[in-house]
C-alpha cells in the first residue's frame, strides 16, 4: 500500500474505524481480513493426533506379523526340497522381490506402515541368502 503523506503513515490505531467498510474508509484491510477469518475444520481434521497411533496399532501389529511370517518362510525354506516348503519359499521370495504388487498388504505398503526401508530390507535378504549359499558350499566341500 502506498501512502501519500507522512500523516497517513503515522496514523494511530485508535483512529482506524474497523466497523466502516473498506470502500468507504479508503483503507485496505484485506490482509487483516484474511488473517482474522475463521478457519473451517472438519471433524476428521480436528481429531487428536495422539489417538492415531492407538487406532493404527492393530494394523501395524498385523503387518509386522505378516512380515515376520514371510521372513520365516524365506529363511527356513531356502534350501527346501519338498514341494510344499519350496512353494512357501517361492511365495515369500515373490512377495519380497516381485514387482507390481498391489493392495494393502503388499511388501512396500507393509514397509511403509512399519517405517522400514524396503530396498534395505531386500539388500539384507540378498546378503543373507548369499551368506547361506556360501556356508552351504563350504559345508558340502568339508563333508566331501
Amino acid at each position: 500500500m502506498a501512502y501519500k503523506t507522512k500523516e497517513d503513515v503515522s496514523t494511530p490505531m485508535s483512529s482506524f474505524n474497523f466497523d466502516t467498510p473498506q470502500a468507504e474508509s479508503g483503507r485496505n484491510y484485506t490482509t487483516y481480513d484474511a488473517i482474522l477469518q475463521p478457519q473451517v475444520l472438519l471433524p476428521s481434521q480436528f481429531s487428536d493426533s495422539r489417538h492415531r497411533p492407538a487406532q493404527l496399532e492393530p494394523l501395524r501389529r498385523l503387518m509386522a506379523a505378516i512380515l515376520e511370517d514371510a521372513l520365516r518362510c524365506f529363511q527356513r525354506n531356502i534350501n527346501a526340497r519338498g514341494i510344499r516348503l519350496r512353494r512357501e519359499f517361492l511365495e515369500a521370495k515373490e512377495w519380497f522381490f516381485g514387482s507390481g504388487a498391489e493392495g494393502p498388504f503388499a511388501f512396500e505398503n507393509v514397509c511403509s506402515v512399519l517405517d522400514l526401508d524396503p530396498k534395505q530390507l531386500r539388500r539384507n535378504l540378498r546378503d543373507w541368502r548369499t551368506n547361506q549359499s556360501a556356508r552351504a558350499t563350504r559345508t558340502n566341500q568339508v563333508a566331501s
